[in-house]
């Protein structure tokens, strides 16, 4: 009688050797040199122009504490005024050259950002703060006159139109940074536009803070005092929510700064792989 021959041995497929991924190669920057050293520049002259804003918050500061103090001088002399116009528009005019000159620079970035439109768009805001402090500087050349009543509208507008663009022109230079941020992969960058976000959320959480307390106080002051309610202190909550203003100010430009660091060391880095 004939043997059966044994069955095959089954083959383990746990043990079967299986392909290996490979791993997700990072695209490196193509061009390291020319342009992104053009890109480098225009952002350390960003940071001189945002050390310049640091500066004329706290100009502001003096000029509202000198401006209560001799307040009750009646007739203000005149090397007074000067002084308070250097304080004012100097701080501001050098923040303007300085942001002039980042912008022409990162108009020279590289195209594989596509940021060539932020860019352009950053810089139609500087002008636009530039025509807005003409207009601030006509408006007190009206004032002098005696014409103040016809200056306060120019004013208005001019500082209100001045504070738009400076806010303009920030924002599309951090969006060109982002854009720089994504090009060259850079972590740093996505870290500080993080920041800058939760800052954001921060300072608009302290302004309704504060403005909404200082109301509450306010109204309960007056009521407290004249017997009944006059509602709130208009003149005295502007003055803490420009205070508050210039608070959340301070806060975003030292999270601007950062940022801007970031980006320099993230373009060292990448010129150093290149």
């Amino acid at each position: 009688m004939a043997t059966k021959a044994p069955p095959p041995p089954r083959e383990d497929y746990d043990d079967a050797p299986r392909p290996r991924r490979r791993p997700v190669e990072r695209p490196e920057p193509s061009d390291i040199s020319g342009n992104w050293k053009q890109t480098s520049k225009a952002i350390s002259s960003e940071q001189a122009a945002v050390r310049f804003l640091g500066v004329q918050i706290l100009a502001d500061l003096v000029t509202f504490c000198l401006g209560r103090s001799i307040d009750s001088m009646g007739q203000i002399p005149a090397i007074v005024v000067v002084l308070f116009i250097l304080l004012v528009l100097g701080p501001a005019i050098m923040s303007l050259i300085m942001g002039m000159i980042a912008r022409i620079g990162a108009l020279s970035v590289p195209p594989e950002t596509n940021a060539g439109g932020t860019a352009w768009a950053s810089m139609f805001c500087a002008l636009g703060g530039m025509l807005s402090i003409l207009m601030i500087g006509f408006g007190f050349l009206v004032s002098i006159d005696g014409n103040r009543r016809d200056a306060e509208p120019v004013l208005m507008m001019a500082v209100l139109g001045g504070f738009l663009m400076a806010a303009g022109a920030v924002v599309t230079f951090a969006a060109l940074v982002a854009q720089v941020g994504i090009t060259t992969g850079s972590r740093e960058i996505s870290a500080g536009i993080g920041r800058m976000g939760v800052g954001f959320m921060v300072c608009l959480l302290i302004s309704l803070v504060l403005g909404g307390c200082g109301s509450v106080l306010m109204q309960g002051f007056s009521s407290h005092h004249s017997g009944y309610n006059n509602g709130p202190d208009f003149d005295a909550l502007a003055k803490i929510l420009a205070f508050t203003a210039l608070l959340s100010s301070g806060i975003m430009l030292v999270l601007y700064h950062s940022l801007l660091s970031s980006a320099r060391q993230a373009l060292q880095t990448a010129s150093g792989r290149g």
